[in-house]
């Protein structure tokens, strides 16, 4: 049995890391940080920035803003946030148990509303 990942995943693996470590997500996850009450801060423009780069539903139809990628994808992704210190709460709660919802059961016009916002 071969656990080596495939070339694909090691290569997004890289472009998430070189997009984590920019000076654009440092701001943003300093700003996350830093709430004063000493609770996670407002972490959705970060996750704006990630999802501008389709790096959020990595297992969703390219149409939803996805990769079309395997699961192995979803797996790297939450590890590289959590390495970098991402609060990973809104991504579950948005992409995998709304998001998957809405796939699952949505209608067409639902799905092509909400999910690419997502």
């Amino acid at each position: 049995m071969e656990f080596n990942l495939t070339k694909s995943v090691e290569d997004f693996r890289t472009r998430l890391r070189e997009l984590l470590l920019t000076p654009q997500v440092d701001k943003l996850l300093k700003a996350v940080s830093e709430h004063a009450d000493g609770a996670d801060g407002d972490v959705r423009p970060l996750y704006r920035v990630l999802g501008e780069h389709g790096l959020l539903a990595t297992t969703w139809p390219r149409t939803f803003g996805g990769r079309d990628a395997d699961f192995v994808e979803s797996v790297v992704l939450v590890e590289e946030l959590v390495r970098r210190g991402v609060p990973i709460s809104l991504h579950y709660i948005t992409v995998h148990i709304v998001g998957s919802l809405l796939r699952q059961c949505g209608t067409p016009a639902q799905q092509a509303e909400h999910l690419p916002a997502m």
